[in-house]
């Protein structure tokens, strides 16, 4: 009998390997999971995370850095996808594709001066896109189009990253807002869910003063001009009021503890699809990343699963299923995904190896030359030129000197271990002022005059100005005075 409704969950995990995905997907129970922040290489993909019982995994990689960005969807098998695509603008599909017919399409129309960008991010790993079908109450078929993404971080007057990204941010959201647009015309259902690193409304992020900025910031602004185009924030549509329904929080300031975050993932939905909405929740009681996960719960249609997965998903890679993986291969991937040229790596070994000094040929038999053996009846001291066969005529003298050394070297290395105590040493932890705990050691990480010092701070978490079991601001540099 089949089965009506289906539900989706996105969650930026800030990394796949500090998950288990298989628990993760039990505990969830989701008929499609939304990944962001993979921070995998193809080439570091295992088959445990690719290739999951009862779902099948798409993956878009990061193409020009290792361990950044990512984007992946899970789907169960009764939701299996006809179609898989990466990136959101069709210009990376001119270099990867599979082929036509492996294609969404639908792609919006992108400006010539905006296709840098575009296609940069799509390079990044920042968009996947499933495509599926539904039945709808009267028993006809449907598309429905997944997109999953990972929005740029505005970066302006950031002293950690000085590259200011408002033209790259503002091409990737416009790509994505015609993308997901062209589809609706084209007949498609269109979900689009991830972290857009954007708080919509003032209700959206703690302690939100300045009600002006969010009137006219421009991603705010883009925002309002996607919802004034049909779609549907899912979980403000049923629960409009409710504040402190955050879904990311700063884990070093450990901002969790006390719910100081903001809201930047989203389910956004097609004005059609609303109609189907059940539920749209927060889960901020999942743990396991610096996001919780969000999810949106749809009744009545009913997910009508593909004969087989698409031609790009993770259960067809070379590695997994089952096929001979040639030399050639595996020393240079031919999908547009970084792996280090091995040739070169071995190239470069072998001359290390073989040429000494300004590239002269190595002795071999420094390889194997063997360490001369200390023993009592060669021992040499470099300070000294005694030597046993010097001391013949007194086996008391050959003795005073062993013990004079020995008692030399205790010395050395008691006075060694001292000073290298008094180098690692804490100094004794004070308590704060406000709540009179024991601080807890931070050093400064941001680039300038202090980089690298360390103090004392409050040990807990951030928190609004007026909750006094917040974080006190406490604050001291470490003073060693140790010598």
């Amino acid at each position: 009998m089949e089965s009506a409704g289906f539900n989706v969950v996105s969650w930026n995990v800030n990394g796949l390997r500090t998950i288990n995905i298989k628990d993760a997907l039990s505990q969830l129970d989701c008929s499609i999971l939304g990944i962001q922040e993979t921070k995998l290489a193809r080439d570091a993909l295992s088959e445990d995370v690719g290739v999951v019982d009862h779902y099948t995994a798409c993956f878009s990689f990061c193409r020009n850095r290792t361990g950044y960005s990512g984007v992946a969807l899970y789907c169960r098998d009764n939701f299996m996808p006809t179609k898989s695509e990466e990136g959101l603008s069709g210009l990376l599909n001119k270099k990867y594709s599979k082929g036509p017919d492996s294609l969404i399409a639908s792609y919006g129309n992108v400006e010539e001066n905006e296709k840098t960008n575009a296609a940069a991010a799509d390079d990044d790993g920042r968009s996947i896109l499933t495509q599926h079908t539904v039945k709808l109450p009267n028993g006809e078929h449907k598309l429905l189009t997944v997109i999953n993404v990972y929005c740029p971080r505005l970066r302006t007057n950031d002293p950690d990253d000085p590259v200011d990204n408002t033209d790259f941010k503002y091409t990737f959201h416009n790509t994505l807002g015609k993308r997901a647009n062209a589809l609706v015309a084209n007949g498609s259902f269109v979900i689009v869910m991830g972290d857009f690193n954007i708080s919509h409304r003032p209700i959206d992020r703690v302690e939100a003063d300045d009600t002006e900025e969010f009137a006219t910031d421009v991603f705010r602004k883009w925002i309002d001009e996607l919802l004034s185009l049909g779609f549907v924030d899912t979980f403000r549509m049923l629960h409009p009021d409710t504040s402190d329904a955050f879904t990311c929080w700063c884990s070093r300031t450990n901002a969790r503890q006390n719910n100081y975050g903001s809201r930047i993932d989203y389910i956004m939905v097609d004005k059609e699809l609303s109609t189907y909405l059940e539920k749209a929740e927060v889960h901020s009681d999942i743990y396991g990343s610096d996001h919780c996960p969000i999810s949106a719960t749809f009744h009545t249609l009913i997910p009508v699963p593909a004969e087989k997965p698409p031609l790009d998903a993770a259960k067809y890679y070379k590695e997994f299923c089952g096929k001979q993986t040639n030399l050639k291969d595996f020393l240079s991937r031919n999908d547009g995904c970084p792996t280090q040229n091995a040739f070169e790596i071995l190239n470069r070994a072998k001359s290390k190896r073989n040429n000494g000094p300004e590239g002269k040929q190595a002795d071999i038999t420094k390889f194997f030359a063997k360490k001369p053996k200390i023993t009592n009846d060669t021992m040499t001291v470099e300070s000294n030129s005694y030597r046993h066969d010097d001391m013949t005529s007194s086996g008391k003298t050959f003795v005073d000197f062993q013990q004079r050394k020995e008692k030399s070297l205790a010395d050395a290395n008691q006075d060694a271990s001292k000073k290298w105590k008094n180098l690692m040493s804490t100094p004794n932890t004070p308590s704060c002022a406000g709540h009179n705990e024991l601080c807890v050691l931070r050093t400064v990480r941001k680039k300038g005059l202090n980089q690298g010092r360390k103090f004392w701070a409050c040990p807990r978490g951030v928190g609004q100005s007026n909750d006094p079991n917040a974080n006190c601001n406490h604050f001291a540099w470490v003073v060693n005075t140790k010598s």
